[in-house]
């Protein structure tokens, strides 16, 4: 008889292979997780260092809003008299690189570009460009911003009728004069577009296409812009205290004076409950009174015109009313919008001896308070261009009531008509500047770019 051989050690290979099973999957689980942090770990570097990159071009954007450097390019470069570091053939200079640190850790470092006074520069006067970069662990972000300033710009220089967001016309409108919006422009029926609408890339003209009985209408796509209201200091140094000593008020009416409010006082300087702080009220709905402006700068929250009341400019005289925001004239925004401008029926606001440039009405506006421009039956026959002034509104509505009629220029964040509204450009508006106070910037455009920052002599926004 043979003995079986014995089998007593054939567990211990058992027993280890199967450890090492186990160790394998353990450590592929384990570098799976490791793998895994670290792609969560670099994710949140990435978006940590583009929010350093984000808050150094907002802190240079602040920066310069702050500041007053002197006029030039290179006086712009913070501190002032910094000669920049680099110019591009192009006719850019760039300012020395400036850099920070972010309470978590997180460094950014970013240089701003001005454009030189000649022609062939890439961005147009009063414009800055920003450069940005942000460090995180080693992971770089890079972003560009460009910021414009409304000083000196001229709005209406290709288009009369701007949107920023939307044109839209409501039955027998008429437009007559170039337009513009980012948006759609936005047909009802028997409407006329005459001149070039320019729409926004990829938008379309709904209730289209646009008709004119005197030419060919044209349709182009392409972008928009306008840079917000600048009031430099004239909410406390303006012509206010004119009204009503200066700007005479007059009517048919015995009781003018009681009917014209300012600043909760009346004509008579008696306190008056028809109107609040800077809101110009005339008329009370069933009388109209008349009140000429010598000229200045004047600061209103309000302007309403009642029924059959009239806002004139002197021969000759030039007059700026800028309407503040909705927030530093105490208005709650409820309920929104905030009517600013209200020309009621057979109402209106008339240059004697000048043109549409004489009168301009500046709306600050707000991105959180919506405000609006309204004006009704003004004027029904196009006899006179006596609507000749000019609306700029980058954040405020402007909507033109049933059967009114408006020659001059409108800018605003939408446009609107109403039935038989007819609304005319004129030639002297394409030429108007808005005012040239100290730059103050607003973003125009952001992009972010591929690569890290250049070396401080070359230009920082190559690869964006």
């Amino acid at each position: 008889m043979v003995r079986a051989t014995g089998d007593g050690g054939f567990t211990l290979p058992t027993v280890m292979l199967m450890v090492f099973a186990a160790f394998a999957v353990a450590s592929a689980t384990v570098l799976s997780s490791l793998t895994a942090q670290h792609g969560t770990s670099r994710d949140l570097a990435t978006k940590d260092a583009l929010a350093g990159a984000e808050a150094g071009a907002h802190e240079a954007m602040l920066r310069y809003n702050a500041t007053t450097v002197a006029s030039g390019t290179w006086g712009r470069c913070l501190p002032e008299g910094t000669t920049p570091a680099a110019v591009d053939t192009s006719g850019w200079a760039w300012c020395p690189a400036q850099q920070a640190q972010l309470p978590d850790g997180t460094t950014y470092t970013y240089r701003v570009g001005f454009p030189q006074e000649a022609p062939g520069a890439p961005l147009p006067a009063h414009t800055a460009q920003i450069v940005s970069e942000g460090n995180t662990g080693g992971v770089t972000r890079r972003v560009d911003l460009t910021m414009r300033s409304a000083s000196g710009q001229t709005p209406f220089s290709t288009a009369g009728i701007v949107g920023l967001n939307s044109i839209s016309l409501d039955s027998n409108s008429e437009l007559h004069g170039n337009s513009a919006t980012n948006g759609d422009l936005t047909l009802a029926g028997n409407d006329e577009v005459c001149g070039n609408t320019q729409i926004g890339p990829g938008r379309t003209v709904i209730g289209g296409p646009p008709t004119c009985t005197t030419g060919t209408p044209t349709v182009t796509q392409g972008v928009t812009s306008l840079p917000p209201v600048n009031q430099g200091n004239v909410a406390f140094d303006n012509s206010n205290g004119n009204f009503f000593t200066v700007n005479p008020v007059t009517s048919t009416n015995a009781n003018a004076q009681r009917l014209a409010c300012f600043n909760g006082r009346d004509a008579t300087g008696a306190v008056s409950t028809s109107c609040g702080s800077r809101e110009l009220v005339l008329g009370n709905g069933a009388s109209g009174v008349d009140v000429t402006l010598n000229g200045g700068n004047y600061s209103l929250c309000k302007l309403r015109l009642d029924q059959g009341s009239h806002l004139f400019v002197a021969n000759g005289a030039k007059v700026t009313i800028y309407f503040d925001s909705p927030e530093q004239c105490g208005y709650s925004g409820l309920p929104q919008p905030i009517v600013q401008m209200d020309l009621n029926q057979n109402t209106s606001i008339e240059v004697n001896g000048g043109t549409s440039q004489n009168m301009r009405l500046l709306f600050v506006g707000s991105d959180t308070i919506a405000t609006k421009v309204v004006m009704s039956s003004n004027t029904t026959q196009n006899v006179a261009c006596n609507q000749d002034f000019i609306i700029y509104g980058p954040r405020t509505d402007i909507e033109l009531a049933a059967n009114s009629y408006f020659c001059g220029a409108l800018a605003g964040k939408t446009v609107s008509t109403r039935k038989n509204v007819e609304v005319s450009t004129s030639n002297e508006a394409e030429q108007y500047s808005l005012p040239g106070w100290v730059d103050h910037y607003a973003v125009d455009d952001f992009k972010e770019c591929a690569g890290p920052m250049p070396a401080e002599t070359a230009a920082p926004n190559s690869g964006c």
